[in-house]
């Protein structure tokens, strides 16, 4: 593939192999592809990259994985308005995106929005994400990697800059929510900014729902208003999760009257088991802790 064309084609063929031969710039916005049986095919991107790739009310670059593999791809200065569900490369990953590269600058109005995949029940390895993103949804999962995961995130990096109006909003360095899922040696530098009633907020994943976090790092800073948030380092609020040999140097805060607060997780429930992690950030409470 060589050209946008080439790209646009791929959608005709969703069990196709393909491999990019040159760098691609796109000059018109983007229609999703793949979204009647989902890409089972190969696209190596032979470490070539996909240029302004624009989706307006779009799910992604692919609808859905489904078995397929996305390799060794850039996709640099990406601009992203998205649907109710939406992310640079995939919507939803029953697949394996490895060795790729995204930037992007999101607005999100409504909805669920990851820099790699809005759903993760594949595997995302070793990809390098940079996600500057204003949201102003209410109830929307905001994920560095993924926003809902229950697969396998494995030796990635995630820088998201975070701004947030919306109410109820979860969202987290690597993952939004996870539920079943391993996030396992990973590193993301958040800069979050909450100002809404209550959310969700940590810098590997916001809500973890008995997963796995191992080998992980998190720094910057999470700062939270409102009138109940739950903020940790690693994690937001962990129920029945394990975090193990990670840790943390994000700056935590919240002005929250009923702020659930840590260095590594906000709230942890009884089943939950941290160990051999520890956290070297500020943690300030200044509107009382919980």
């Amino acid at each position: 593939i060589s050209d946008a064309r080439g790209l646009m084609e791929i959608d005709a063929n969703e069990a196709g192999h393909y491999i990019l031969t040159k760098n691609i710039a796109l000059d018109v916005p983007w229609k999703t592809i793949c979204s009647r049986e989902g890409f089972s095919g190969s696209l190596d991107g032979n470490g070539y990259s996909i240029f302004n790739l624009n989706l307006k009310l779009e799910t992604g670059m692919f609808s859905n994985i489904t078995g397929g593999t996305i390799r060794n791809l850039n996709i640099l200065n990406a601009r992203v308005t998205p649907d109710v569900i939406g992310s640079v490369i995939a919507a939803c990953n029953y697949g394996y995106i490895e060795n790729c590269i995204v930037s992007a600058d999101a607005e999100g109005k409504k909805g669920v929005f990851g820099g790699v995949a809005a759903e993760n029940f594949g595997q995302i390895k070793n990809c390098h994400v940079r996600i500057s993103m204003n949201d102003r949804c209410d109830n929307s999962t905001i994920g560095g990697i993924c926003a809902d995961n229950s697969g396998i995130v494995i030796g990635c990096y995630a820088t998201l800059d975070l701004k947030t109006t919306g109410d109820n909003t979860a969202a987290g360095g690597i993952v939004g929510y996870d539920t079943g899922g391993c996030v396992f040696e990973s590193f993301a530098k958040v800069n979050i900014s909450a100002k809404n009633k209550s959310g969700y907020y940590g810098g590997i994943c916001a809500m973890a729902e008995k997963s796995r976090i191992y080998k992980c790092v998190s720094s910057g800073s999470i700062s939270a208003a409102g009138t109940s948030t739950y903020c940790g380092g690693v994690s937001g609020m962990s129920d029945a999760s394990v975090i193990y040999n990670c840790y943390s140097t994000a700056d935590i805060s919240s002005s929250a009257p009923q702020a659930y607060i840590g260095g590594i997780a906000g709230y942890a429930g009884e089943e939950s088991n941290v160990q051999n992690t520890y956290s070297l950030g500020n943690v300030i409470a200044s509107g009382g802790a919980v």
